[in-house]
């Protein structure tokens, strides 16, 4: 398992059905990536592997999320269609800033950008329900 983020949330999705555990790293909003990570991180046969976007570079690590830096954002900042990677709320613990995060995951994993098989498959197991949120810690 991976280390949450600084400053933001990794959202893992327990697949009930497809016996898959994928998790996508997300930075409070005002916050950004230190480096771009993989779109999502998954467990497959006990070892981890990652799914990423063409022309996306990407480290295998999970970022920390720092001060958004206007002048050097990151892929997932520019592009408004990744807006779920950020997630409002001043504490990723607090239940209702949770069910944000674990919404951004679901639909995360349900974009045109992922193959079927990680979410759209068994869109009744892809559910709020089956997703477990792991906060970072809060950094100035």
């Amino acid at each position: 398992m991976y280390k949450p983020p600084n400053n933001g949330a990794l959202a893992c999705y327990n697949g009930k059905l497809t016996n898959q555990f994928n998790c996508v790293a997300m930075c409070k909003k005002g916050y950004d990536f230190v480096f771009n990570p993989p779109y999502l991180y998954f467990c497959s046969a006990g070892q981890w592997h990652f799914y990423a976007l063409p022309n996306f570079p990407y480290s295998t690590q999970v970022p920390d999320c720092s001060i958004a830096d206007p002048a050097n954002p990151s892929k997932y900042k520019v592009h408004p269609e990744f807006s779920d990677f950020y997630f409002d709320g001043d504490d990723a613990k607090d239940p209702s800033v949770q069910t944000v995060i674990k919404n951004n995951c679901i639909s995360l994993m349900r974009s045109r950008y992922v193959p079927p098989f990680f979410c759209k498959l068994y869109p009744h197991d892809c559910t709020e329900e089956n997703v477990e949120v792991f906060a970072g810690a809060l950094t100035v």
